[in-house]
């Protein structure tokens, strides 16, 4: 009777209780959650017109691109096999796009818990658990994620913020044996592959050992595990580096003045903290001017707040604090254009909003600790309250943003309304709108990106076909002339170029320009017809 009595004093109400409080449970609703506001958002992705738009032709569209291949081999990987699934629907390509970005929020959100303050890491305490939740969905729903959804080609920065967070929350959890550091160290490869940023990875993990496990922790720094995860980024890091040194660092500009050089770090830094903290008016194109000499003004604060709060934090011995912080600004490091690019424009700072997509989640790691502290226990539901207030707000700008990105028309005529002094948007709506045919449409904008960039040798170009097209031969001569004076190699430029001048009846110059053509290449069909057409009427 005692037995049966001991049963019967728990109430189907505290069994009910317990699944609730259990960890899967937790896990099944934040999964719900960070699912229905992520569709929410992306939605029109899916139900729109949709298109490959920038880098996603030749990167995902035609697998092109050298550096693509050998420098991301893994994010290629997955374009390959998607091909076979999705062939030329980029609706699909969006589709995975989501649910990575969907993988990541959850391993956002798995990471976080790990960083609760003692003695409640490695819990998973209701509250904490929802209100570190909604800490993730703000830098999910932040404006800047939108490119790297719906950019597909932007799939490497998703995989690379994937696998370095799987090893972050590996590394980092309580019971950490031979598999883990295994395991972390495969995590680490398979991020740097996807991505070559990945080589800043070995010093998140410096960070974490040397700030959080010997300060917080007591106990002393592995080398050994930080020099497993080096051997598993490094070596590919090297020769991801030797494909870059060839095709993608400018190394004419490498070792340039150091006062430029530490400026155009400054600059670059200071537009992360305006685009992180001001997310409106995103264009997806910044033509951002290079320094051209040392910078002393305001763009200077940001970094000078950054390095004195750190140091200040440092002094409170608040090392978790201090921890997450360092994390995030170790993961701009490869963005800081610390390297110069080629293909950015040479007077201009390279910038894109993907890069962020490491830095906003490992921010949850900053604000667990900042939120969760006993000292905010008190305005702990004020705080999640303007969380929520900031997510719904971040949820509606980023749908709002999400439908510019659904055909190149959409994308370009947005970034020439937002930015109109951006030469390259106005150039890539006339080139899409030349694709398409619609050649009086295209002259405007590239008219007004001449007015940008006079010797723009492509827009040049582009016009030049725009008025042949619509059979303004004069202006077509005009402009295909004044581009061959910046380029006398472009095939294509010099073969419009001298059948414009066949219509325009200026024969001997013509044959000029094919004998320029049929030098540089030989068996051109094209030059070939013209010049037996010229042959024709001179006869």
């Amino acid at each position: 009777m005692r037995a049966v009595t001991s049963l019967t004093n728990q109430s189907p109400a505290d069994g009910g209780y317990k699944i609730l409080k259990s960890p899967s449970m937790h896990t099944f609703f934040a999964s719900a959650i960070l699912l229905v506001l992520l569709f929410s958002i992306y939605l029109p992705l899916l139900t729109g017109p949709s298109e490959f738009n920038g880098d996603d032709i030749g990167y995902v569209q035609q697998l092109e691109g050298t550096t693509s291949k050998l420098y991301t081999p893994l994010t290629n990987l997955t374009f390959i096999i998607e091909k076979h699934i999705w062939d030329s629907n980029p609706k699909g390509y969006r589709l995975t796009n989501i649910f990575l970005m969907f993988i990541l929020a959850l391993s956002a959100w798995k990471l976080s818990l790990q960083f609760q303050p003692m003695p409640e890491r490695n819990t998973q305490n209701p509250k904490n658990a929802f209100f570190l939740l909604a800490i993730v969905c703000v830098c999910v729903t932040h404006p800047v994620n939108v490119e790297s959804v719906a950019s597909i080609s932007s799939r490497k920065e998703l995989l690379y913020a994937i696998f370095s967070i799987l090893a972050l929350h590996t590394y980092t959890s309580k019971s950490f044996g031979k598999y883990n550091l295994a395991l972390t160290c495969a995590y680490v490869a398979m991020a740097q592959l996807s991505k070559g940023s990945a080589f800043i990875l070995p010093l998140i993990f410096a960070g974490y050992e040397f700030i959080y496990r010997q300060k917080i922790e007591q106990k002393n720094v592995q080398y050994k595990h930080l020099i497993a995860i080096t051997a598993a980024s490094w070596p590919i890091f090297g020769y991801q580096f030797y494909i870059a040194m060839q095709h993608v660092v400018d190394a004419r500009q490498v070792g340039q003045d150091i006062t430029i050089w530490a400026s155009t770090i400054v600059r670059t830094f200071y537009t992360f903290i305006s685009h992180l903290l001001i997310p409106t008016d995103l264009s997806f194109e910044y033509e951002i001017a290079k320094p051209t000499k040392l910078i002393t003004n305001q763009e200077l604060l940001p970094m000078v707040i950054c390095l004195v709060t750190l140091a200040y934090i440092w002094r409170l011995r608040l090392y978790q604090v201090c921890f997450g912080a360092l994390a995030a600004l170790i993961a701009l490091i490869p963005y800081l254009n610390i390297m110069p690019l080629r293909h950015g424009y040479p007077d201009y700072i390279v910038h894109y909003d993907h890069y962020f997509l490491l830095s906003l989640s490992i921010l949850p790691i900053l604000f667990a600790s900042i939120f969760l502290s006993d000292k905010l226990d008190k305005l702990r539901m004020i705080i999640l309250l303007a969380i929520v207030g900031l997510t719904v707000y971040f949820a509606y700008q980023s749908h709002k943003i999400t439908y510019i990105w659904n055909t190149r028309e959409d994308l370009y005529s947005h970034t020439t309304k937002i930015a109109p002094n951006i030469a390259r948007g106005h150039i890539f709506l006339a080139e899409t709108r030349v694709e398409r045919e619609q050649y009086h449409s295209a002259i405007q904008p590239l008219l007004k990106a001449l007015s940008l960039d006079p010797i723009d040798k492509y827009a040049l170009h582009l016009l030049g076909n725009a008025y042949a097209f619509t059979q303004q031969y004069n202006d077509a001569e005009n402009y295909y002339s004044r581009a061959i004076m910046i380029d006398q190699t472009n095939i294509s430029l010099l073969q419009n170029y001298a059948s414009t001048l066949i219509m325009l009846k200026k024969y001997s110059l013509a044959r000029k320009v094919i004998n320029d053509l049929l030098a540089q290449s030989p068996e051109n069909t094209e030059a070939l017809y013209n010049l037996r057409l010229l042959n024709n009427l001179d006869n």
